[in-house]
């Protein structure tokens, strides 16, 4: 057998078969007449890689409720582009500098992990901290919780295999800073990256439609 097999053993595939007929020589009794069989080693543990670089996001609203979201990891010049620029910046970011001066924090999780908390506490707890923070997220797999600073707390939903999640909540952000309801996306929001359209829904995280904002802005302030 070619490859890291031949600089590993002169018999590969033998070693349960070969140990095992030393191991009753030793103990000079009659080796059984079953297959000497190993249990299969486990893979080993996996974790997929953090990506905490500040992003300079470009958003635009397009439509009544769709937006083009356009992200630059720590780019060395601010972006040129049409539309709106924003700071989106992971917690855990090299610089935590950089926390003070975003507009959009997140974090990729599981909605369950014990050392956060549930995805609502979290987001409180951030814009807490961060009072120059606009929006929070919490990222899962194919969507996110947002909690707003007018305390809206929202649930984006998407094709687990579609966009970065976080980007949905750029765009939800992008959409909101307009003095837009939450309550107008009950429908969902088309978030465009590139060429591609991404269907997301959005939902109060929690029992009950989404309504209206009592502290909702006038469009146009």
């Amino acid at each position: 057998m070619s490859g890291p097999a031949e600089f590993t053993t002169s018999a590969p595939g033998e070693a349960a078969a070969r140990l095992r007929r030393i191991f009753y020589d030793v103990m000079g009794i009659p080796e059984p007449t079953a297959p000497a069989l190993l249990d299969p080693l486990p893979l080993p543990s996996y974790d997929p890689p953090v990506r905490t670089s500040p992003l300079r996001v470009l958003t635009s609203v397009v439509g009544a409720t769709e937006v083009s979201v356009t992200r630059y990891a720590d780019p060395r010049y601010e972006p040129q582009g049409p539309g709106e620029a924003h700071t989106a910046v992971h917690e855990d970011t090299l610089d935590p500098g950089l926390l003070a001066i975003a507009d959009v924090i997140f974090r990729y999780g599981s909605p369950d992990d014990p050392r956060l908390g549930p995805p609502e506490y979290w987001t409180a707890e951030v814009l807490e901290r961060h009072p120059g923070c606009a929006l929070a997220a919490y990222v899962t797999a194919g969507g996110c919780v947002v909690r707003t600073r007018d305390g809206a707390l929202l649930r984006l939903d998407a094709d687990p295999q579609a966009a970065d999640p976080a980007s949905y909540a750029s765009a939800l952000h992008a959409w909101l800073a307009l003095g837009k309801d939450p309550a107008d996306l009950a429908g969902g929001l088309t978030v465009w990256t590139g060429q591609t359209a991404h269907q997301v829904s959005v939902t109060q995280a929690g029992p009950g439609p989404l309504t209206h904002s009592d502290h909702a802005r006038p469009e146009g302030d």
